[in-house]
């Protein structure tokens, strides 16, 4: 089947009450999509919702750094005149204020202009809520961020663990990113890797990497993480935005860059 993937970005907040805002907002956006859920489908659709507030009341943080599984799926019927079709909607089961949330469309049997349409509505309705909606590449979802050999993202190797660990760290409290969640990285992928000599993965299962994304949307970084605690560093561009969006994500690029020249 086909899939699209799309990420909702959350706005900086600088308090309590900007990110009890933005919660509503997206509750808002969760109503409407609940509706699009078939009437006699007996699946409940229910986000668990993470805030800095929750956690100070003792609720789980486990939730921010996982991979995501287990997500909520349901159906969705697209009907015009005697054609008929249906696309799956698949939710993130949580949604946490320190991360991207993650939307996909799956489809088999429709129309292409009824996937867009139903697509459309969703981004007409973020906007309305004030809601960031990114399109996100395939790549940044997938355990292969190189499959594509004419369009592999640029790598930089960290061979040394403190210094892996402040990079990740002022990937969001310097450079403007934002956790996307764990990845699986496969191990076929790695072992195309340049510059990974020293380095210890595991022969037998996959790597789960960290991954971030800017604010802005134009960029991924993937922590691809070894059994020492050293790290390659995949950049993968988010090629569905316009030029100007390629233009800031070489910027976002050149500064992240600058950071670990300089460490």
């Amino acid at each position: 089947f086909r899939v699209l993937h799309f990420g909702i970005i959350p706005d900086e907040m600088r308090d309590a009450a900007q990110e009890e805002d933005f919660v509503v907002r997206f509750n808002k956006l969760l109503d409407f999509l609940i509706k699009l859920q078939q009437q006699d489908d007996p699946k409940e659709i229910s986000v668990k919702v993470i805030t800095h507030l929750s956690l100070a009341h003792g609720d789980s943080s486990e939730d921010q750094k996982q991979v995501r599984e287990n997500p909520i799926k349901f159906v969705v019927f697209l009907r015009k005149g005697k054609n008929f079709g249906w696309m799956e909607v698949v939710l993130d089961r949580t949604f946490d204020t320190r991360r991207s949330y993650r939307i996909n469309i799956n489809w088999l049997v429709a129309a292409a202009s009824r996937v867009e349409a139903q697509i459309q509505l969703l981004q007409r309705r973020c906007t309305k809520h004030g809601i960031k909606l990114f399109s996100f590449p395939h790549s940044c979802s997938g355990t292969d961020p190189f499959v594509h050999p004419f369009n592999a993202p640029p790598t930089v190797s960290i061979r040394d663990k403190d210094k892996a660990d402040r990079i990740e760290a002022a990937l969001i409290e310097k450079l403007g990113f934002i956790y996307d969640g764990t990845q699986l990285t496969s191990r076929q992928s790695i072992r195309r890797l340049q510059d990974t000599e020293g380095f210890v993965f595991s022969e037998k299962y996959n790597s789960k990497s960290e991954q971030y994304v800017h604010r802005a949307g134009t960029i991924f970084c993937r922590m691809i993480r070894d059994q020492q605690g050293w790290v390659v560093i995949a950049f993968i561009e988010n090629s569905r935005h316009d030029e100007r969006a390629a233009k800031t994500s070489t910027a976002v690029f050149e500064e992240v860059s600058r950071f670990i020249s300089e460490l």
